[in-house]
């Protein structure tokens, strides 16, 4: 009797504990707002009622000189409601810019916004919010998003607010291109491990992802419903140089020549829903692309600059024989690959197989919510192992979560054999919120080998890619669209199977002080151009140059006094010396005074980072402190080609499935059940009853006379 109470009472906790986190993983119904004025949208109330949330249309406005760009961005939010509201947004910005400015338009008044440690400026923020001034605060949840909150936006008001901020951009195999993401994806959560859960250690990376996981999630409108958050994108380039060719394969482009040397670029649909990523790539016409490109900044006896050098072109007649490879594979199948994403990633997957020599060594492993290696250890590359992997490859379906990181320990865990060179190719959309523990794992572990990301879909997370890359010392690859994947991915083979260029280093004049970044430089696959910034104290004359090319040094002058003065070189140079101090973090680095001196960076150049935020604060109040202000959450597009029911709905048993991105998500919030209290009271009780009950017998056993 005792152990029927003590399952019936087990089985009340477990799901008292359980039942949160399986209704999280439902989605709810879509919420149809077919019927709602001027194209809002809203969300559901607890009563079932409908409430508008704060409209929203965004501009993006891009300036390109070589290869430093400088974007605004506008973004209006307007109240149709009755009642005071206030906004709040997630979105998306390069994972390399450096956000240096906000400003606040009410009608004709204009508020600057101001710098400030994180947690000053939310205390600024919230208290302007309760008196009723008008105020925004715009805070860093990951170097790729971002949160804006408005505060006190007045019934039929619309407040106007612009962030505006710069990065150079990406080069690769003599083409030029800059990547706007325009929506966040929905990110998956891992749960903490039980050790991290007891030991609440913020310090912890995987601990500190689990906690601030809302901070990364937003509503998510299902596709059925339309499309919201417009875009109306224009950018100048002024490349420096003739051009061959400007294309998007994310967005048709109307391309207009000004006949100066600048094209004016506008989206051909003018507004565009913000559900994908805008790429725009150009490449020079043929012998016209730079050897050097610099760009500097004088700010008192310091000079900062910005460089771009390309090596020459290896001789491959002259390479050293091909060393043997031993590639593992790493496939995203969880749910937010579903669609188009799915498909790419098996083309990649296929498209990589078949340029493995016969003397390489391959495995691949699928993850999801679980994870698993098609075979035990790696295996050769004939033809009937490649068959087998072919055909793996082809089944590939997608659904679960993106639980990436027992996937990524079992591609780093074992050391190949002594002859062969260790390459991890990841294909993912990078849909996590736990980036600095998957980074921390790379660094720790990497070894010898190397690791490439492969971004895959219409939003990937360039953050993962870029910095995951850059752990891996390898590089990363995106891959818009399916058209695609034959030329990406035999691009990113090439640089695997191409001698590096090595051992770079760089002389400056004799008696300057330089801080340089990266530090030290990386090395250099084929294509790849060295791109560095520095900051120089003393003379800034001519510096040298030098990498080693197959065992011959390579050397070139540079003349940073000469350099093109630009403004805005020495932000792009504090972002690099702060992108630097990040990763000191995740290599183990003392997390305390390391943060204090990104601080101290961040405010000395006016950068918004994860320790200071952009606070703008209109200083009149306009609203009374007895009208009561309502907060709104704007939900996101899903990025375009994801399957929504298949992000929404798992596909595996909720007792398999971990806790995920879907307890934010949902549109139609859930409400009424029994209370947890209710049940967690009951359930212990029972085990009390239980408990009284198994000592019973015992009692009655030592109380029986001999």
């Amino acid at each position: 009797m005792a152990r029927i109470w003590c399952q019936l009472a087990l089985v009340i906790v477990t799901f008292t504990v359980a039942a949160p986190a399986v209704q999280a993983q439902t989605a709810s119904p879509s919420l149809s707002i077919d019927d709602l004025e001027n194209g809002g949208f809203a969300f559901r109330n607890d009563d079932g009622s409908l409430t508008l949330a704060p409209l929203l249309t965004s501009e993006a406005s891009y300036s390109v000189d070589g290869i430093l760009a400088r974007a605004t961005i506008t973004q209006q939010f307007i109240n149709p409601h009755d009642e005071w509201q206030e906004g709040i947004y997630l979105f998306p910005l390069p994972e390399t810019a450096a956000v240096d400015t906000l400003t606040m338009h009410i009608g004709d008044r204009v508020i600057e916004g101001r710098v400030e440690r994180r947690e000053e400026a939310r205390v600024q923020y919230e208290a302007a919010a309760e008196v009723g001034q008008q105020a925004s605060l715009v805070e860093q949840e990951r170097p790729n998003m971002f949160t804006a909150s408005v505060a006190n936006i007045a019934p039929g008001a619309l407040i106007r607010i612009e962030i505006a901020f710069q990065h150079a951009v990406d080069v690769r195999d003599g083409s030029y291109s800059l990547r706007l993401p325009l929506v966040v994806g929905p990110r998956f959560t891992p749960e903490p491990s039980a050790a991290l859960l007891v030991s609440n250690n913020p310090a912890e990376p995987e601990h500190a992802a689990a906690v601030d996981a809302d901070r990364v999630m937003a509503p998510v409108l299902n596709p059925a419903d339309g499309l919201i958050n417009l875009v109306h994108l224009t950018l100048n380039l002024a490349p420096g140089f003739p051009l061959s060719a400007i294309e998007s394969s994310s967005h048709p482009l109307d391309i207009t020549d000004n006949r100066d040397g600048s094209y004016s670029i506008t989206i051909t649909d003018g507004v565009i829903p913000a559900n994908k990523d805008f790429e725009l790539v150009w490449s020079p016409a043929p012998e016209a692309s730079p050897h050097i490109t610099l760009y500097r900044e004088q700010i008192g006896d310091q000079t900062y600059s910005l460089g771009l050098v390309t090596p020459p072109v290896t001789d491959q007649a002259n390479a050293p024989p091909r060393m043997p490879r031993e590639v593992i594979f790493v496939i995203d199948t969880s749910g937010s690959m579903s669609g188009e994403s799915i498909r790419q990633a098996r083309s990649a997957l296929l498209m990589a197989l078949q340029r493995l020599h016969n003397d390489d060594r391959f495995n691949i492993i699928r993850f999801a919510s679980d994870h698993a290696a098609l075979f035990d250890s790696p295996v050769a590359a004939d033809p009937d192992n490649l068959l087998i992997a072919m055909d793996f490859a082809a089944s590939l379906d997608s659904g679960g979560g993106t639980n990436m990181l027992p996937a990524l320990q079992t591609a780093l865990a074992d050391e190949p054999p002594a002859r062969y060179l260790k390459q991890i190719i990841f294909i993912t959309d990078g849909s996590v919120s736990n980036e600095s523990r998957l980074f921390a794992e790379v660094s720790q572990s990497l070894g010898n080998a190397r690791l490439f990301t492969v971004g895959i879909g219409s939003a990937p997370n360039g953050y993962f890619m870029r910095k995951a890359a850059e752990f891996g010392r390898g590089t990363f690859t995106i891959i818009d669209s399916l058209g695609e994947v034959e030329e990406r991915m035999a691009e990113l083979f090439l640089s695997l199977e191409q001698p590096k260029i090595t051992n770079f280093e760089m002389f400056w004049p004799d008696g300057s002080n330089v801080a340089l970044y990266p530090d030290p430089l990386p090395d250099l696959y084929s294509g790849e151009p060295l791109i560095f910034t520095a900051r120089v104290e003393g003379p800034a004359g001519e510096s040298l140059i030098q990498g080693d090319i197959l065992g011959q040094m390579w050397s070139t002058e540079i003349s940073i006094g000469q350099a093109r003065p630009t403004e805005g070189v020495a932000r792009l140079w504090a972002r690099a010396r702060i992108d630097d101090l990040e990763d000191a973090i995740i290599e183990g680095h003392d997390r305390a005074s390391t943060k204090k001196t990104i601080t101290e960076v961040a405010l000395q150049f006016g950068l918004l980072t994860d320790q200071t935020s952009l606070v703008a604060i209109d200083v009149t109040p306009v609203r009374s402190p007895d009208q009561m202000l309502m907060q709104r959450q704007l939900p996101l597009n899903l990025p375009e080609g994801w399957d929504y029911e298949a992000v929404f709905s798992p596909t595996d048993s909720p007792q398999a499935m971990p806790t995920t991105l879907l307890q934010t998500v949902s549109l139609d919030m859930p409400s009424g059940a029994t209370a947890s209290e209710l049940l967690i009271f009951i359930g212990l009780l029972l085990l009390s009853v239980a408990a009284v009950l198994a000592l019973l017998p015992r009692a009655a056993t030592q109380q029986k006379p001999a």
